[in-house]
C-alpha cells in the first residue's frame, strides 16, 4: 500500500477557505473562483490524502472530520511557510538585506534610555539563541514599542 499523495499549495488554500469561511460558498467568494472549483479541489485534497476532511452528508455546511481537525493547524503552519518564504523573497526582491546583524556594546551605558536598553537586551537574546523569526501582530506590536522614542534615543548614542 502507497503513502498518501502529495497535495498542491493551491488545495491547501481551498481547505482553509472551507475552514475559515464555514462553507463551499464562501471559499469561492473569498478566493474569487466558482464553487465548483472549490469542491473539485476539496475532492482532489481527499483523495491525495487518501482521508476524508469534511463531513457533507445531512448539513449543509461542511463539517471537519476528525482526520480534518488532526490536520487543519498543520495545514496553517504550512501555509504560513509559504507565505513567510514569499515575503522574504519579495522583500529580497525590492533590496533588503536577508540577513541584519547587530551589534552592541558591552559596555553600553546603562543610563543611554530605553532604546539603549532595548537594544542591550536583543544583544543578550541573540547571544543566548533566543532570538526567531517574528510574524503577524506579536512582531508589530514589538516594532511599534521599540520605535517609540527611537530617533533621538539613538541619536544621542551615536553622537
Amino acid at each position: 500500500m502507497s503513502g498518501p499523495g502529495v497535495p498542491t499549495f493551491d488545495q491547501l488554500q481551498i481547505f482553509l477557505a472551507v475552514v475559515e469561511t464555514g462553507s463551499f460558498a464562501g471559499a469561492a467568494r473569498k478566493l474569487n473562483r466558482a464553487v465548483s472549483v472549490i469542491s473539485y479541489g476539496v475532492v482532489n485534497l481527499e483523495a491525495q490524502l487518501a482521508v476524508a476532511l469534511f463531513e457533507r452528508e445531512g448539513t449543509k455546511k461542511p463539517r471537519l472530520t476528525e482526520a480534518g481537525r488532526a490536520l487543519v493547524a498543520d495545514v496553517r503552519n504550512i501555509a504560513q511557510g509559504v507565505d513567510g518564504l514569499r515575503a522574504k523573497v519579495k522583500g529580497m526582491l525590492d533590496g533588503l538585506e536577508a540577513e541584519v546583524r547587530l551589534a552592541v556594546d558591552g559596555q553600553l551605558d546603562r543610563n543611554a534610555g530605553p532604546t539603549a536598553h532595548r537594544l542591550r537586551k536583543l544583544a543578550e537574546k541573540i547571544a543566548e539563541g533566543r532570538v526567531h523569526e517574528r510574524r503577524g501582530p506579536e512582531l508589530e506590536k514589538e516594532r511599534a514599542h521599540f520605535r517609540e522614542g527611537a530617533a533621538s534615543e539613538l541619536t544621542e548614542l551615536v553622537e
